[in-house]
């Protein structure tokens, strides 16, 4: 961990090694803001502060750490709580299982729920007080489509993500006073490497074949880039939108997952599930 020297407004990216998490950096970075990343990929992490350090002049601290492990948790804690000055907070470090529950060890679905709940909530905790304080700050989780849809082969993670985006929307509700501002990020389908295989086997399950263009979903879904992504996100924020889904074709499952009836929508699901296999 390289302690950095702050000169501008701070922002915590967590889980900034590539995709979402490295355009939020580079894109908070741009921005005017000093940057805290976390990740776990040595190498990786390291090139990207050095480009956005040359690039922007920023200061960036990296702070290596596993998410699932209480004692890295609590040291990023102790140095959110010590700079005491974060405007920016963005939980983004999670990852996917395409694994049926009964199949995978117990302790291996524990690990995702401290990585995208238990890691999330006392990053939160440690940031509000100084927010509250002065009265200005944004938290940003980045939830998933997957939260609005049950997901079998993906049961943890479908319900981690509905955790966060109803703990977000509740948070919104006890921190408006306070000038805080709360979001939940829904991307659907990203140009990321966690979105990669997973979406372009659900394409597959849609479309009963490849897609032409394989960052292109079947039919009407369509691949964003993580770059406009965190635009489509920032500019929610400053709306004061507290679900930001981007894209019109996930905006459009998003409805159809809110709207079908229960019994229909499990048939659809398990009808794709079943193409996967």
């Amino acid at each position: 961990m390289r302690h950095a020297d702050f000169q501008r407004p701070i922002a915590v990216v967590t889980g900034a090694t590539s995709g979402i998490g490295a355009a939020f950096a580079r894109r908070l970075a741009a921005d005017g803001y000093d940057l805290v990343v976390t990740g776990r990929r040595k190498e990786k992490i390291a090139q990207l502060v050095k480009e956005i350090e040359e690039r922007y002049g920023t200061q960036v601290e990296t702070i290596l750490c596993e998410l699932s492990n209480i004692d890295h948790v609590d040291r990023l804690v102790r140095r959110l709580v010590e700079k005491d000055e974060v405007a920016i907070l963005v939980n983004n470090a999670g990852y996917g299982l395409s694994q049926s529950f009964a199949d995978v060890d117990v302790e291996t679905s524990l690990t995702m729920l401290k990585v995208h709940i238990d890691a999330s909530l006392r990053l939160i905790h440690a940031v509000l007080p100084s927010m509250r304080k002065r009265q200005k700050g944004s938290i940003i989780n980045v939830s998933s489509l997957a939260s609005l849809i049950p997901l079998p082969e993906g049961s943890v993670y479908a319900a981690t993500k509905a955790f966060l985006t109803l703990f977000t929307e509740s948070l919104h509700l006890e921190l408006r006073r306070d000038n805080i501002r709360l979001q939940a990020l829904l991307p659907g389908f990203t140009r990321t490497d966690f979105h990669d295989q997973m979406a372009l086997r659900a394409a597959r399950s849609t479309a009963g074949q490849p897609p032409t263009d394989p960052k292109r979903g079947a039919r009407f879904l369509r691949f964003m880039s993580a770059e406009k992504v965190v635009d489509k996100s920032l500019k929610a924020l400053r709306r004061g939108r507290v679900i930001c889904i981007p894209g019109g074709s996930n905006r459009t499952l998003a409805l159809f997952a809110r709207l079908l009836p229960r019994r229909l929508l499990y048939a659809l699901v398990s009808k794709a599930t079943a193409e996967k296999r």
